[in-house]
């Protein structure tokens, strides 16, 4: 991967973020004036709509971690958790807030999304850290989608969503966790069948009938199960450990980790270690 001046990656953050803050105005201003407590049924949908778009648009900056370390990316996610907790909400974007959130005065999605980001860039390497931050923002955006403009049978197990939603979430799931795992990490294998089984089981667990953010489940449940999907499916035989915190930023240093949670063969070359004598 090209490397990046230490000046850049600010820049490189704005470019990514602004899209996703800019989605927020048009939806806002329509959202406001059909107003908050009593909105349609169309209002209420396109609410969820204009909050799944803000999810994803944030989700772009899971680009950024191909050049990032880990500290760079902790203290920009650090920062986007400032940002939504005292500046976001006077953007606008307490016009994206559902009904429940209105009367809490604030949106607990909209904090625990950056403080899961933070979460998974400190205790996980850095590619499967976007590849789980794709299945959050992408996974999880897709299914709102799909579940709300197609429809269709719902689930047996809450029937609050449906079978169109949970597929929806598989397909893009799969699609951007396997990419954003490439993206960072170029020399990786193909891992798509371990993204596929994550994505499936990140599915199930968003669609379950209980009151915890789907921005904290999914990464919860991602982050450790997709790792150990890739060793069983390279056969790496080793017993799956923690994530284990991620400091390194050198090419040797990362390649260990990746090899020692199964994301690279051994047969990789390591620099040699300088002679000390």
């Amino acid at each position: 991967p090209r490397k990046r001046k230490e000046w850049q990656w600010p820049l490189l953050g704005a470019a990514c973020v602004c899209p996703g803050a800019a989605i927020i105005a048009p939806f806002a201003f329509e959202i406001k004036k059909t107003g908050m407590n009593q909105r349609p049924q169309e209002a209420r949908q396109r609410l969820e709509l204009a909050r799944k778009a803000v999810h994803a648009g944030f989700g772009l900056a899971a680009l950024l971690l191909r050049w990032l370390t880990w500290q760079q990316a902790a203290a920009l996610a650090a920062l986007a958790l400032a940002f939504n907790a005292f500046l976001f909400p006077r953007l606008g974007a307490r016009a994206l807030y559902r009904h429940e959130e209105q009367r809490l005065g604030w949106s607990p999605g909209m904090i625990a999304y950056p403080a899961a980001v933070l979460a998974l860039v400190t205790l996980s390497p850095l590619p499967v850290a976007a590849a789980v931050w794709g299945l959050m923002a992408f996974g999880d955006g897709f299914a709102a989608v799909a579940g709300s403009s197609i429809g269709g049978p719902v689930l047996p197990w809450n029937r609050g969503k449906t079978w169109a939603g949970f597929l929806g979430f598989v397909a893009a799931g799969t699609a951007s966790s396997a990419a954003l795992l490439v993206w960072c990490n170029p020399d990786s294998p193909n891992s798509a069948a371990a993204c596929a089984a994550t994505a499936l089981v990140c599915a199930l667990v968003e669609s379950l009938p209980i009151r915890l953010t789907d921005n904290l489940s999914v990464p919860a449940v991602g982050a450790p199960v997709l790792p150990l999907v890739n060793r069983i499916a390279t056969g790496s035989g080793q017993a799956p450990g923690s994530p284990g915190s991620y400091c390194g930023s050198d090419a040797a240093s990362v390649t260990r980790h990746l090899q020692k949670c199964g994301w690279l063969g051994s047969s990789v070359m390591m620099p040699a270690a300088p002679n000390s004598a």
